[in-house]
């Protein structure tokens, strides 16, 4: 299945992943499931920097994605996000996925942000049920 596939999978089921312009993925030198973000001015927050939530959402469709690749459906159980430094407009984010532990129901994962300079800028972890 390819990134246009997961993110068209049902017509009209909502549409963040276009809000934020998530339609780059791919999987890195490392072997690791990426997912970019371009930050735009819509995704900051009063202070001009990335906002919380565009950071969580990255995140959580990192891990969505990732699963659905994988033939697998799944939600999100659980999760924590950690801050370390500020995004900013015309920053490249990149979001990477590490499968900690798959499990026949449920699976952890880790997902590091870093920007284009190679700066972490947020870890978060997700515990994931698959639901079918």
């Amino acid at each position: 299945m390819t990134i246009e596939e997961v993110f068209n999978l049902q017509p009209g089921a909502g549409g963040l992943h276009n809000l934020l312009d998530l339609h780059r993925a791919f999987w890195d030198e490392q072997g690791l499931f990426t997912l970019e973000l371009q930050v735009t001015e819509q995704l900051l927050n009063p202070k001009g920097t990335v906002h919380g939530g565009t950071l969580f959402a990255l995140c959580d469709s990192a891990v969505g994605t990732y699963i659905t690749l994988q033939n697998q459906w799944a939600v999100t159980l659980d999760s924590t996000i950690h801050f370390f430094r500020p995004a900013f407009c015309g920053d490249t984010l990149l979001a990477k996925v590490f499968e900690r532990k798959k499990g026949r129901t449920v699976s952890t994962f880790s997902v590091e942000v870093y920007n284009d300079k190679d700066k972490s800028i947020a870890d978060a972890s997700f515990t994931m049920y698959y639901t079918k």
